[in-house]
């Protein structure tokens, strides 16, 4: 008894422990469910239009900035959205990036390979091989 006076968190958590291990082996013999794959990426290729698409679906999810105040509910200022804030920055940047890396971003490519990967991975595969991926 002595000793469970003394360290009553220790005795706690190798309860906890023990009872968090009989419920979890009850969950292994349930259904797998799966794995959220989230993908966040741009546009294939530069355009204005593609970067006028993306502005307006970043700037919907908040109400309360000023874009989407000012432009996005104002079919009048629609024409305007490239020239303010950030845009004409992200105009010349995108640009000049989509150019130099042949007019085509990778990114969607890579991303297509490592979704691949993954449910070939999913289907018995559980070796990882990033080579595969075009990483080294």
């Amino acid at each position: 008894m002595k000793i469970l006076r003394q360290k009553p968190l220790t005795v706690f958590g190798i309860l906890a422990c023990f009872v968090s291990l009989l419920l979890g082996s009850s969950c292994m013999n349930q259904e797998k469910i799966g794995v959220v794959y989230v993908v966040h990426g741009g546009f294939k290729q530069y355009h204005p239009q593609h970067l006028w698409d993306s502005s307006v679906q970043l700037f919907s999810y908040n109400p309360n900035h000023p874009v989407y105040k000012l432009y996005l509910w104002n079919s009048n200022n629609w024409g305007e959205m490239l020239k303010a804030g950030d845009a004409p920055k992200e105009i010349g940047k995108y640009s000049f990036e989509y150019g130099r890396i042949g007019g085509k971003d990778p990114f969607h490519e890579l991303t297509d390979q490592q979704l691949a990967h993954m449910e070939q991975s999913d289907s018995g595969d559980t070796t990882l091989n990033p080579g595969r991926l075009g990483h080294s």
